[in-house]
């Protein structure tokens, strides 16, 4: 069964359109190897959305990555999917805004 916040994360990623504002958070395992180079390509591979990035440790073996991001949903969508298919990667949450409907950045 969905949680209120898993469902109403479906229901964006199906509907949204357009121009998005926002932060993604990403609690990762540290101790699995190659996981911190293979999120560091991920992050160059989406420059283009990332404004800013602040990494927090939050114990010796895990690390708290939030981006902030500005971009079309549908590049933010792949970014997430690419984030959320690692190894080691705990948990991806997102919190958007819409800043424009259909229009590019």
């Amino acid at each position: 069964m969905m949680t209120p916040a898993a469902r109403a994360e479906a229901q964006w990623r199906k509907n949204a359109s357009g121009v998005m504002i926002g932060a993604v958070l990403i609690l990762s395992y540290l101790d699995k190897p190659g996981l911190v180079e293979e999120l560091a390509v991920n992050r160059n591979s989406f420059k283009e959305i990332i404004q800013s990035n602040h990494q927090m440790y939050v114990d010796d073996n895990k690390l708290l990555d939030t981006l902030n991001i500005k971009g079309d949903v549908g590049e933010i969508k792949d970014m997430i999917e690419a984030i959320k298919s690692k190894k080691g990667v705990k948990q991806v949450s997102s919190s958007l805004i819409a800043l424009r409907r259909g229009s590019k950045p």
